[in-house]
């Protein structure tokens, strides 16, 4: 996913491109039964 962003500083603006990366294949936190 690309966000693209727009941020004015000092008056002078700048476009940003920051592309998200997820991790695929990566389960949610593994939390092991009590022994």
């Amino acid at each position: 996913m690309i966000r693209h962003l727009r941020i004015t500083v000092d008056g002078k603006v700048y476009d940003v491109v920051v592309e998200e990366v997820t991790e695929q294949g990566a389960p949610g936190p593994h939390v092991p039964p009590p022994a």
